[in-house]
């Protein structure tokens, strides 16, 4: 068997993560202590998620932001 066709993870900042849902047009409505509610309008139906703050999360490596020079652990992106 060849290697693992499943996606690695790096580390991903919070604040990170909040700019990339909002480049799909989420906007920020209430923060309650580390957690952010994000909406948006989408063909009449309002979509609302809540994430948590975290200094880090984990994102797939086929889904860097642009522009991002943050590394693994290994020092590869």
């Amino acid at each position: 068997m060849g290697p693992c066709p499943c996606p690695s993870f790096v580390r991903l900042a919070g604040r990170e993560l909040l700019a990339i849902l909002q480049g799909f047009g989420l906007q920020q409505v209430s923060q309650r202590g580390s957690h952010v509610k994000l909406a948006r309008e989408v063909t009449g139906t309002r979509q609302v998620l809540t994430v948590p703050r975290l200094k880090m999360a984990l994102r797939s490596q086929g889904s860097r932001a642009r522009g991002s020079t943050r590394r693994g652990r290994n020092g590869r992106h």
